[in-house]
């Protein structure tokens, strides 16, 4: 029962509501602890270490949200961190905050197998870990934030499999590869596409979230199979917005559907250039991750996990997720 209501209040609290040095140098940011009170002075602030995988829309999303909303509490010092798309970075980072003494680390790791020895260090340091957004294939998180990515790639896949009347031609983006929101969106789409054997994949590849990359893999993808393309998956609104950019210049307009609800995807949704895309709350899941971190640090109970549901978002919807963006 404290379970439960402790899931409520903080799904309560979490919906309302740097890059690279010279050898040897810090990494990350430190974001001081806010003003203390007079009783907050008689304690040590709490030290939160907070890693990012990588400077993408999403995740610099992220990032702004949980460093803005650290600095208004009391008494927290974080030390925030930017993995720059490399596992053995990360792992440097976990290492820095260890160093640090931090009291609890909120990991968004890089890549579902390698960001275990991450995971292993801090707890085997007595440093618990709050996943958030990805989760690295290991049961020894403290606890874990996020939304369920099997259901964002299920979504986007049955929003475009009706669109296209059950059958035609797709080509689909993926993410970075072994990265867990690749794995589970894949795998979401999948279980549509069991269900719909008239809808063929033409093309599916990788473009490590990137918008310059899906231009490119869509304009070699176009002059492979021109008109056949019916429409466009994109395992993330950035690689959405890439295929977006070549199909205007080529003067074409197919459904293309991507995922986060990223600002220029709402209004591309708006605009009528994307059919869709499926909203991913980064502000939820900030808010979250850090009211997580600070129960651990001062002894709390939490569950093993917290999900945030993913949203649908079309034309008719839209002007609700650009003002709560």
């Amino acid at each position: 029962m404290r379970k439960a209501s402790l899931l409520l209040l903080l799904l309560s609290l979490a919906l309302t509501g740097c890059f690279g040095s010279a050898p040897g140098e810090p990494r990350y940011s430190a974001m001081p602890s806010s003003s203390p009170t007079a009783a907050a002075t008689k304690q040590a602030p709490i030290r939160l270490g907070f890693t990012v995988l990588g400077s993408f829309e999403f995740t610099d999303m992220i990032k702004i949200k949980l460093e803005a909303e650290a600095a208004l509490r009391e008494n927290i010092e974080l030390f925030s961190y930017e993995g720059n798309v490399d596992a053995e970075q990360q792992i440097a980072d976990v290492k820095d905050m260890i160093a640090k003494k931090v009291d609890v680390i909120i990991l968004n790791p890089l890549n579902a197998a390698k960001s275990n020895e991450a995971v292993q260090l801090a707890i085997g340091a007595g440093i618990p870990v709050v996943g958030i957004n990805t989760i690295p294939d290991t049961d020894r998180l403290t606890t874990y934030v996020g939304s369920n990515d099997i259901q964002a790639g299920e979504i986007q896949m049955q929003y475009i499999a009706e669109t296209l009347g059950g059958e035609g031609n797709i080509v689909i983006f993926k993410g970075l590869v072994e990265q867990s929101s690749q794995i589970q969106r894949a795998r979401g789409i999948l279980n549509v596409l069991d269900r719909y054997p008239n809808i063929r994949v033409l093309e599916e590849e990788t473009a490590n979230w990137s918008r310059t990359e899906a231009y490119e893999l869509m304009k070699k993808w176009h002059a492979k199979h021109g008109s056949k393309i019916g429409a466009v998956v994109s395992h993330n609104d950035g690689m959405a917005l890439g295929a977006l950019d070549y199909m205007e210049e080529a003067g074409l307009r197919i459904p293309i559907i991507g995922v986060d609800a990223i600002p220029d995807a709402l209004q591309a949704v708006k605009d009528g250039k994307m059919a869709a895309t499926v909203f991913q709350d980064a502000t939820g899941q900030a808010k979250m991750a850090l009211n997580l971190a600070i129960n651990i640090a001062q002894n709390g109970h939490v569950a093993k996990s917290y999900f945030i549901p993913y949203r649908l978002v079309t034309q008719e919807n839209v002007d609700y997720f650009i003002n709560i963006r």
